[in-house]
């Protein structure tokens, strides 16, 4: 009966129009404390939600594939594992696979998986007894000269070193 019973809001803004006046003088007043903003500025942050929204989905994808690309490597990563099959696995380009490591691990994916075979060599060569050649198998290394020139260089010393150590 053209009397306000409530105000519909879409965020926490009003414009400077003031809606028709209520019987519910705390109603009204609870309106009035939300922030003005002119019609103007309203229209423009309306006009700049489409690109909010772009950007932020674009972000939470990078974010999911980096989750998913390292919950990938952590489950594969002591087999034959390769950038072609890691995109084939997340069925993405490798241009696409590269710039979303760069963004969320600030590192190529080369690097990465490294860093996961040399953390799980080190875990295996202070929990086992296994010979050295062994632990470079299971972490995908079949070469044992490469992995023991491979270790030394990313931790500082050989895979028997470490071993002593621990």
């Amino acid at each position: 009966d053209g009397v306000v019973a409530g105000y519909l809001l879409m965020g926490r803004i009003r414009s400077r129009q003031s809606p028709a006046h209520s019987k519910d003088g705390e109603l009204e007043q609870l309106y009035r404390q939300i922030p003005v903003f002119s019609d103007e500025k309203i229209n423009s942050l309306v006009d700049l939600l489409p690109q909010i929204l772009f950007e932020k989905n674009v972000a939470l994808e990078q974010d999911d594939l980096a989750r998913q690309a390292a919950e990938y490597i952590d489950a594969h990563f002591s087999g034959k594992l390769s950038v072609d099959h890691l995109c084939s696995a997340l069925h993405i380009s490798k241009n696409r696979l590269y710039e979303v490591f760069h963004a969320h691990f600030g590192c190529t994916v080369n690097a990465y998986l490294t860093q996961r075979r040399i953390e799980q060599a080190k875990r295996l060569l202070a929990e086992t007894e296994e010979p050295v050649y062994w632990v470079a198998e299971q972490i995908g290394i079949d070469n044992y000269t490469y992995f023991c020139r491979l270790f030394k260089e990313k931790t500082g010393v050989t895979p028997m070193q470490y071993r002593k150590t621990k």
